[in-house]
């Protein structure tokens, strides 16, 4: 486990880094995580530097890799997705992991009462049609907000300290908001 994970791209630059990191010895799980940032005011828009055109290995082939011309066609495509941050990440993994079963996990923090706001459900929305773009590739994209993964943990019956410890995160962290 790693947290804040540097994963290199083979490029000049920054590299992106993730949330969290596990390694099994056949698959990786990447973790991006959001709370509240995804829903600020002042977004950034997608944007890439020129070293990602000289990527020519299988990344160039992939949906992630194509969808670039895209955003930077229109770099506001998405208001509260990162799509660069992920594409970013997508191109880190595949390149120093190319063997490895690979899943990049978008884990999310909303209300309890996301369905009663637009920008929680155009977030979703987002999601799902950046999900679709990149659907089919050997990294698997996945989401899931913080409230649904805690459903699931509620399920599981073993460590036993789980129960307790999503007990405590839900009666802190799983509100419902005041509409405006």
């Amino acid at each position: 486990i790693t947290f804040e994970a540097q994963v290199p791209h083979g490029l000049n630059g920054p590299r992106p880094h993730l949330d969290l990191r596990l390694d099994a010895d056949d698959r990786v799980l990447a973790i991006e995580s959001k709370c509240l940032e995804y829903l600020y005011p002042t977004r950034k828009p997608a944007w890439f530097a020129p070293a990602y055109d000289t990527i020519i290995d299988q990344r160039a082939q992939s949906p992630w890799f194509r969808h670039i011309a895209t955003l930077r066609e229109n770099s506001e495509r998405y208001r509260y997705l990162d799509a660069a941050q992920l594409i970013k990440h997508y191109l880190g993994l595949s390149h120093c992991e190319p063997t490895k079963s690979l899943t990049l996990l978008y884990l999310f923090w909303e209300p309890g009462n996301w369905q009663d706001f637009k920008a929680f459900r155009q977030h979703r929305e987002e999601i799902r049609a950046f999900s679709d773009v990149v659907a089919g590739d050997q990294i698997r994209f996945e989401a899931m907000s913080y409230n649904e993964l805690w459903v699931e943990w509620e399920r599981r019956t073993a460590p036993a300290w789980l129960a307790g410890h999503v007990k405590r995160l839900i009666a802190r962290y799983q509100i419902d908001l005041n509409s405006i």
